[in-house]
């Protein structure tokens, strides 16, 4: 009788055990599951696939260094309060992980284009682009700092750090806002009262919402169309990183260029980059 139950009871603890490894499987398996997932939007060489299977969408390129790491390259973000997801340039470094909103560094695309393309974004991803100003107001779901990288044309370098930066929405214009600016090529933004760009609002040449009035005539005038870009023009500006690309070091006003730096000399590259500071 001892025989038998000593049985039954190495029986029922051999079930406990199985049932128990199942449901143990059955998680484990599941978490590998989510895992490959993201992994197949985005993988470690920033490449996009794509895959029928619900994906979580990362806030911004330091989200996605925290959740799947990686090396530098296009990653798929969704910011709070954006529809649809988008692909942006992220710029993964030791001190952090940087969202690319805008680089010029050939001049293959061209950047004197109207407001609705400035608003939706356009460009080559993993080359010149801006990612849009309907984009750029993900700065509006965290607290940003923007960082401005300079070059010319002998390979000298210079940048200018902002501390805090933010873009408000459509209805506003996109109105910027700076924080406190550091660095080695000046503050470009503030240089006088007649260019400072924190405070105002974006201008296209079909859109004018700077201060510029015509010297001679009186009347308003459009910065856009005289820098050949699109900018936080006041009246003008002494910083338009949107101006045209000139291959060589021209003197132009409507180029690429920050005065407090290189005067209105062209410049060879410019990147925008936001980094989270929250």
């Amino acid at each position: 009788m001892l025989l038998k139950v000593k049985i039954f009871f190495i029986g029922v603890v051999f079930i406990v055990v199985f049932i128990v490894a199942v449901v143990v499987g059955y998680r484990l398996a599941t978490e590998v599951g989510n895992q490959t997932s993201t992994q197949r939007n985005v993988t470690t060489t920033g490449e996009i696939q794509a895959t029928t299977e619900p994906t979580y969408h990362m806030q911004d390129c330091d989200s996605v260094q925290h959740l799947v790491g990686g090396n530098s390259g296009v990653y798929q973000i969704q910011p709070i309060g954006v529809l649809q997801p988008f692909d942006v340039y992220c710029e993964m470094t030791e001190s952090g992980a940087w969202t690319v909103i805008q680089r010029r560094q050939s001049g293959y695309v061209g950047f004197y284009r109207n407001w609705d393309e400035y608003k939706a974004g356009f460009g080559n991803i993993d080359g010149e682009y801006w990612i849009g100003n309907d984009n750029i107001i993900l700065t509006n779901q965290s607290s940003y700092k923007l960082r401005i990288d300079l070059e010319k044309f002998d390979g000298d370098t210079a940048y200018a750090e902002y501390d805090a930066f933010s873009v408000e929405d459509e209805n506003s214009n996109y109105i910027l806002h700076l924080g406190n600016c550091s660095g080695t090529a000046g503050d470009a933004m503030r240089w006088n009262d007649n260019t400072e760009a924190d405070g105002q609002p974006f201008t296209t040449y079909d859109r004018d919402n700077d201060n510029a009035v015509h010297p001679i005539a009186g009347a308003s005038s459009n910065c856009a169309q005289e820098y050949h870009g699109a900018w936080w023009f006041n009246s003008c500006s002494s910083a338009h990183l949107n101006g045209i690309y000139y291959p060589n070091e021209d003197y132009e006003i409507d180029s690429i260029m920050w005065k407090t730096w290189n005067n209105f000399v062209a410049l060879k590259s410019s990147t925008m980059k936001i980094q989270d500071t929250a």
